[in-house]
Protein backbone atom coordinates (compact mmCIF):
# COMPACT_ATOMS: atom_id res chain seq x y z
CA UNK A 1 0.00 0.00 0.00
CA UNK A 2 1.08 3.87 -1.15
CA UNK A 3 0.88 6.80 1.02
CA UNK A 4 1.53 10.18 0.04
CA UNK A 5 2.47 12.33 2.70
CA UNK A 6 1.84 15.88 2.77
CA UNK A 7 1.64 18.49 5.48
CA UNK A 8 -1.09 16.61 6.90
CA UNK A 9 -0.22 13.34 6.91
CA UNK A 10 -0.60 11.70 10.36
CA UNK A 11 2.81 10.18 10.59
CA UNK A 12 2.37 9.21 14.57
CA UNK A 13 -0.97 7.17 13.35
CA UNK A 14 0.48 5.15 10.88
CA UNK A 15 3.63 4.15 12.88
CA UNK A 16 1.25 2.93 15.57
CA UNK A 17 -0.45 0.77 13.22
CA UNK A 18 2.55 -1.57 13.56
CA UNK A 19 2.23 -4.68 15.69
CA UNK A 20 4.32 -4.06 19.13
CA UNK A 21 5.54 -0.16 18.08
CA UNK A 22 7.55 0.96 15.77
CA UNK A 23 11.32 0.23 15.21
CA UNK A 24 12.72 2.86 13.81
CA UNK A 25 16.11 5.37 13.78
CA UNK A 26 15.95 8.66 15.63
CA UNK A 27 15.46 9.76 11.82
CA UNK A 28 12.51 7.83 10.57
CA UNK A 29 10.73 9.23 13.50
CA UNK A 30 7.44 11.02 12.84
CA UNK A 31 8.59 13.98 13.69
CA UNK A 32 11.32 14.47 12.13
CA UNK A 33 9.47 13.63 8.87
CA UNK A 34 6.78 15.42 9.56
CA UNK A 35 9.25 18.81 9.70
CA UNK A 36 11.12 17.34 6.69
CA UNK A 37 7.64 17.13 4.49
CA UNK A 38 6.63 21.30 5.82
CA UNK A 39 10.02 22.77 5.54
CA UNK A 40 12.48 21.13 3.41
CA UNK A 41 10.60 18.78 0.99
CA UNK A 42 8.61 22.06 -0.90
CA UNK A 43 11.98 23.65 -1.30
CA UNK A 44 13.49 21.43 -3.04
CA UNK A 45 9.90 20.43 -5.20
CA UNK A 46 10.17 16.66 -3.71
CA UNK A 47 7.29 13.98 -2.96
CA UNK A 48 7.05 12.08 -0.40
CA UNK A 49 5.80 8.61 0.04
CA UNK A 50 5.21 6.00 2.63
CA UNK A 51 5.07 2.10 1.44
CA UNK A 52 3.42 -0.18 3.49
CA UNK A 53 4.44 -3.58 3.52
CA UNK A 54 1.62 -6.06 4.95
CA UNK A 55 1.81 -9.58 6.13
CA UNK A 56 0.18 -11.65 3.60
CA UNK A 57 -1.14 -13.95 6.03
CA UNK A 58 -2.92 -11.60 8.64
CA UNK A 59 -2.85 -8.45 6.48
CA UNK A 60 -1.39 -6.86 9.10
CA UNK A 61 1.51 -4.34 8.70
CA UNK A 62 5.22 -5.08 9.28
CA UNK A 63 7.22 -2.42 7.96
CA UNK A 64 6.99 0.80 6.29
CA UNK A 65 9.66 2.18 3.72
CA UNK A 66 9.24 6.46 3.93
CA UNK A 67 11.22 7.55 0.89
CA UNK A 68 11.82 11.17 -1.45
CA UNK A 69 12.17 11.48 -4.58
CA UNK A 70 14.08 14.49 -5.67
CA UNK A 71 15.59 15.44 -9.36
CA UNK A 72 19.69 15.86 -9.78
CA UNK A 73 19.62 17.02 -13.62
CA UNK A 74 17.43 14.84 -15.76
CA UNK A 75 18.39 11.75 -13.24
CA UNK A 76 15.26 11.38 -10.80
CA UNK A 77 16.14 9.91 -7.27
CA UNK A 78 14.14 8.14 -4.60
CA UNK A 79 16.00 7.51 -1.21
CA UNK A 80 15.15 8.46 2.54
CA UNK A 81 14.33 11.68 2.99
CA UNK A 82 17.54 13.59 4.42
CA UNK A 83 18.83 16.02 2.31
CA UNK A 84 21.97 16.38 4.83
CA UNK A 85 19.61 16.39 7.73
CA UNK A 86 19.23 12.42 8.67
CA UNK A 87 22.83 10.61 9.97
CA UNK A 88 21.24 7.18 9.82
CA UNK A 89 19.02 5.24 7.10
CA UNK A 90 16.88 2.45 7.22
CA UNK A 91 12.88 1.08 7.34
CA UNK A 92 10.53 1.47 9.90
CA UNK A 93 10.04 -2.00 11.37
CA UNK A 94 7.31 -3.54 13.81
CA UNK A 95 8.24 -4.72 16.96
CA UNK A 96 6.44 -7.74 17.23
CA UNK A 97 6.83 -9.19 14.06
CA UNK A 98 10.30 -10.00 12.48
CA UNK A 99 11.24 -10.38 9.01
CA UNK A 100 13.74 -13.05 7.96
CA UNK A 101 16.79 -11.78 5.84
CA UNK A 102 15.92 -13.51 2.84
CA UNK A 103 12.05 -12.05 2.65
CA UNK A 104 13.61 -8.72 2.71
CA UNK A 105 15.42 -9.45 -0.17
CA UNK A 106 12.13 -10.50 -1.62
CA UNK A 107 9.95 -7.45 -0.03
CA UNK A 108 13.09 -5.25 -1.24
CA UNK A 109 12.79 -6.56 -4.72
CA UNK A 110 9.11 -5.84 -4.98
CA UNK A 111 9.47 -2.36 -3.36
CA UNK A 112 11.93 -1.45 -5.69
CA UNK A 113 10.21 -2.79 -8.63
CA UNK A 114 6.45 -1.05 -8.17
CA UNK A 115 8.44 2.32 -7.96
CA UNK A 116 7.44 4.56 -11.10
CA UNK A 117 9.75 7.84 -12.52
CA UNK A 118 12.35 6.86 -10.73
CA UNK A 119 16.11 5.85 -12.50
CA UNK A 120 17.80 5.34 -9.17
CA UNK A 121 17.37 4.51 -5.73
CA UNK A 122 20.60 5.83 -3.82
CA UNK A 123 20.32 5.53 0.44
CA UNK A 124 23.20 6.52 2.26
CA UNK A 125 24.42 6.66 5.85
CA UNK A 126 22.71 2.88 6.59
CA UNK A 127 23.79 2.03 9.88
CA UNK A 128 24.22 -1.94 10.45
CA UNK A 129 21.63 -1.78 13.40
CA UNK A 130 18.03 0.00 14.26
CA UNK A 131 17.76 0.05 17.78
CA UNK A 132 18.05 -3.23 18.89
CA UNK A 133 17.71 -5.03 15.77
CA UNK A 134 19.98 -6.07 12.86
CA UNK A 135 18.82 -3.36 10.38
CA UNK A 136 17.97 -5.75 6.95
CA UNK A 137 18.59 -2.59 4.62
CA UNK A 138 22.88 -2.66 5.54
CA UNK A 139 22.54 -6.56 4.62
CA UNK A 140 21.54 -6.08 1.00
CA UNK A 141 24.36 -7.40 -1.42
CA UNK A 142 23.94 -3.90 -3.70
CA UNK A 143 24.93 -2.40 0.10
CA UNK A 144 28.76 -0.99 0.27
CA UNK A 145 31.02 0.89 2.51
CA UNK A 146 30.62 4.29 2.83
CA UNK A 147 31.80 5.32 5.79
CA UNK A 148 31.92 4.68 9.35
CA UNK A 149 30.16 6.86 12.73
CA UNK A 150 31.37 6.42 16.11
CA UNK A 151 29.14 5.40 18.74
CA UNK A 152 29.44 4.56 22.69
CA UNK A 153 27.80 1.13 24.06
CA UNK A 154 25.91 2.73 26.90
CA UNK A 155 25.02 -1.45 28.55
CA UNK A 156 28.26 -1.70 30.05
CA UNK A 157 27.58 1.26 32.64
CA UNK A 158 30.30 2.72 34.77
CA UNK A 159 32.86 -0.40 33.90
CA UNK A 160 32.72 0.44 30.01
CA UNK A 161 36.39 0.68 28.92
CA UNK A 162 35.69 4.29 27.16
CA UNK A 163 34.63 5.61 30.46
CA UNK A 164 38.46 5.15 31.66
CA UNK A 165 39.73 8.14 28.79
CA UNK A 166 41.44 10.53 30.27
CA UNK A 167 39.34 12.78 28.56
CA UNK A 168 36.15 11.94 31.43
CA UNK A 169 38.35 13.07 34.02
CA UNK A 170 39.52 16.36 32.16
CA UNK A 171 35.38 16.70 31.54
CA UNK A 172 34.93 16.57 35.85
CA UNK A 173 37.18 18.87 36.14
CA UNK A 174 36.01 21.12 34.41
CA UNK A 175 32.36 20.59 35.19
CA UNK A 176 33.78 21.77 39.04
CA UNK A 177 34.16 25.01 38.14
CA UNK A 178 31.63 25.31 35.64
CA UNK A 179 29.28 24.43 39.16
CA UNK A 180 31.56 26.24 41.55
CA UNK A 181 29.87 29.60 39.04
CA UNK A 182 26.24 28.67 39.11
CA UNK A 183 26.32 26.85 36.20
CA UNK A 184 23.68 23.78 35.89
CA UNK A 185 22.80 21.39 33.18
CA UNK A 186 18.81 20.99 32.00
CA UNK A 187 17.44 18.70 29.84
CA UNK A 188 13.68 19.54 27.81
CA UNK A 189 11.24 18.14 25.73
CA UNK A 190 8.56 21.15 26.03
CA UNK A 191 8.38 22.71 23.18
CA UNK A 192 8.36 26.65 24.06
CA UNK A 193 11.73 25.64 25.78
CA UNK A 194 13.34 23.69 23.37
CA UNK A 195 12.57 26.15 20.76
CA UNK A 196 13.99 28.84 22.93
CA UNK A 197 17.12 26.76 23.27
CA UNK A 198 17.73 26.18 19.25
CA UNK A 199 17.22 29.93 18.96
CA UNK A 200 20.07 30.24 21.24
CA UNK A 201 22.27 27.58 20.08
CA UNK A 202 22.05 29.24 16.59
CA UNK A 203 22.97 32.59 17.69
CA UNK A 204 26.27 30.84 19.23
CA UNK A 205 26.42 28.93 16.11
CA UNK A 206 26.65 31.85 14.12
CA UNK A 207 29.31 34.21 16.53
CA UNK A 208 31.49 30.91 16.61
CA UNK A 209 31.33 30.20 12.59
CA UNK A 210 31.79 33.43 11.74
CA UNK A 211 34.74 34.22 13.67
CA UNK A 212 36.71 31.19 12.95
CA UNK A 213 35.99 31.91 8.45
CA UNK A 214 33.92 28.68 8.27
CA UNK A 215 30.05 28.66 6.85
CA UNK A 216 27.62 27.38 9.19
CA UNK A 217 25.16 24.44 7.53
CA UNK A 218 22.07 26.56 9.60
CA UNK A 219 23.11 29.66 7.35
CA UNK A 220 24.29 28.27 4.09
CA UNK A 221 21.72 25.25 3.58
CA UNK A 222 18.12 26.33 2.25
CA UNK A 223 15.56 25.04 4.54
CA UNK A 224 17.67 23.97 7.70
CA UNK A 225 16.73 26.74 9.52
CA UNK A 226 13.40 25.99 9.51
CA UNK A 227 13.63 22.75 9.63
CA UNK A 228 14.89 22.55 13.21
CA UNK A 229 12.69 25.37 14.48
CA UNK A 230 9.89 22.85 13.33
CA UNK A 231 11.47 20.00 14.63
CA UNK A 232 11.91 22.07 18.23
CA UNK A 233 8.43 23.47 18.37
CA UNK A 234 7.20 19.49 18.21
CA UNK A 235 8.92 18.43 20.92
CA UNK A 236 7.03 16.35 23.38
CA UNK A 237 7.43 13.97 26.49
CA UNK A 238 8.14 10.75 24.99
CA UNK A 239 9.18 12.01 21.62
CA UNK A 240 12.19 11.87 19.10
CA UNK A 241 13.59 15.26 19.93
CA UNK A 242 15.64 16.26 22.62
CA UNK A 243 17.56 19.40 23.94
CA UNK A 244 19.97 20.09 26.52
CA UNK A 245 21.91 22.34 28.12
CA UNK A 246 24.63 24.28 30.40
CA UNK A 247 23.23 27.61 31.90
CA UNK A 248 23.45 29.89 34.73
CA UNK A 249 20.41 32.53 35.08
CA UNK A 250 19.31 33.54 31.61
CA UNK A 251 22.91 32.95 30.09
CA UNK A 252 23.13 29.73 27.92
CA UNK A 253 27.02 28.58 28.28
CA UNK A 254 26.34 25.58 25.75
CA UNK A 255 23.76 24.11 23.88
CA UNK A 256 23.15 20.27 22.08
CA UNK A 257 20.07 19.33 20.40
CA UNK A 258 19.42 15.63 19.70
CA UNK A 259 17.15 12.89 18.15
CA UNK A 260 16.67 9.98 19.90
CA UNK A 261 14.39 6.44 20.12
CA UNK A 262 13.91 3.78 22.49
CA UNK A 263 17.32 3.28 22.66
CA UNK A 264 19.60 5.41 20.60
CA UNK A 265 20.83 8.85 21.15
CA UNK A 266 22.51 10.69 18.24
CA UNK A 267 23.04 14.18 18.74
CA UNK A 268 23.13 16.52 15.52
CA UNK A 269 23.55 20.03 16.80
CA UNK A 270 25.99 21.64 19.64
CA UNK A 271 26.96 25.11 20.57
CA UNK A 272 28.90 27.02 22.91
CA UNK A 273 28.55 30.60 24.58
CA UNK A 274 30.50 33.88 24.95
CA UNK A 275 34.21 33.20 25.03
CA UNK A 276 34.34 33.65 28.69
CA UNK A 277 33.48 30.30 29.13
CA UNK A 278 35.91 28.73 26.92
CA UNK A 279 38.18 28.07 29.50
CA UNK A 280 35.94 25.69 31.17
CA UNK A 281 35.08 23.52 27.58
CA UNK A 282 31.78 23.75 28.30
CA UNK A 283 30.95 21.91 24.75
CA UNK A 284 33.41 18.80 26.28
CA UNK A 285 31.03 19.21 29.47
CA UNK A 286 27.66 19.24 28.01
CA UNK A 287 28.88 16.37 25.75
CA UNK A 288 29.73 14.13 28.42
CA UNK A 289 26.43 15.26 30.49
CA UNK A 290 24.53 14.03 27.88
CA UNK A 291 26.14 11.12 27.35
CA UNK A 292 25.45 9.98 31.01
CA UNK A 293 21.84 11.36 30.83
CA UNK A 294 21.32 8.67 28.44
CA UNK A 295 23.17 5.68 30.16
CA UNK A 296 21.15 7.29 33.26
CA UNK A 297 17.73 7.31 31.27
CA UNK A 298 17.92 3.35 29.80
CA UNK A 299 19.77 4.11 26.44
CA UNK A 300 21.98 1.79 25.08
CA UNK A 301 23.97 3.62 22.28
CA UNK A 302 25.35 7.72 21.93
CA UNK A 303 26.07 8.31 18.31
CA UNK A 304 27.62 10.90 17.90
CA UNK A 305 26.52 11.58 13.96
CA UNK A 306 28.59 11.72 11.14
CA UNK A 307 32.15 13.55 11.29
CA UNK A 308 35.03 11.50 12.60
CA UNK A 309 36.29 15.05 14.15
CA UNK A 310 38.70 14.71 17.02
CA UNK A 311 36.72 15.41 19.89
CA UNK A 312 34.49 12.20 19.16
CA UNK A 313 37.76 10.12 19.19
CA UNK A 314 38.22 11.71 22.10
CA UNK A 315 34.65 10.53 23.90
CA UNK A 316 36.38 6.67 22.86
CA UNK A 317 33.38 5.75 20.58
CA UNK A 318 33.89 2.63 18.77
CA UNK A 319 33.23 3.24 14.82
CA UNK A 320 30.28 1.28 13.00
CA UNK A 321 30.22 0.56 9.32
CA UNK A 322 28.19 2.96 7.02
CA UNK A 323 26.87 1.45 4.04
CA UNK A 324 25.31 3.02 1.07
CA UNK A 325 22.72 1.51 -1.29
CA UNK A 326 22.84 2.85 -5.19
CA UNK A 327 20.57 0.79 -7.11
CA UNK A 328 19.60 2.12 -10.52
CA UNK A 329 16.25 1.04 -12.54
CA UNK A 330 16.86 2.64 -15.71
CA UNK A 331 19.69 3.52 -18.60
CA UNK A 332 19.84 6.99 -17.27
CA UNK A 333 20.17 5.79 -13.73
CA UNK A 334 23.15 3.26 -14.47
CA UNK A 335 24.85 6.28 -16.81
CA UNK A 336 24.52 8.69 -13.21
CA UNK A 337 25.55 5.88 -11.29
CA UNK A 338 28.78 5.10 -13.72
CA UNK A 339 29.78 9.15 -13.58
CA UNK A 340 29.66 8.93 -10.15
CA UNK A 341 32.04 6.25 -10.09
CA UNK A 342 34.35 7.74 -12.12
CA UNK A 343 33.96 11.19 -10.64
CA UNK A 344 35.08 9.38 -7.21
CA UNK A 345 37.43 6.93 -9.15
CA UNK A 346 35.57 3.83 -7.85
CA UNK A 347 34.58 2.45 -10.80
Amino acid sequence: MLHRADEEFDFSALWATLPGGACHTPFQSPCFLDSFVRTIAPRHGMRLHICEVRDTDTGSPVAMFPYAVHKRGPVRIASVPDMGLADQAGPVLANGHSIPQEDFRSIWAAFTGELRGVDLVDIDKIPPRIGERDNPLHRLDACEPSGEMLALDLTAGSDATWRRKSVYKTVRSKEKRLSETGVTFHQTQNPRESLDLFEALKRQRHRRFHSIGRMDSLESRPGFTDFYRSVASNASTGGSVMAFCLKTGDDIVAAYLAFADRTVMNGVLISIGDDKWHCCSPGMVLTAKVIDWSQKNGLKTFCFGTGMQDYKLRFGGSPAEMRRLSQPLTPIGRLFTVARQLKQGTF
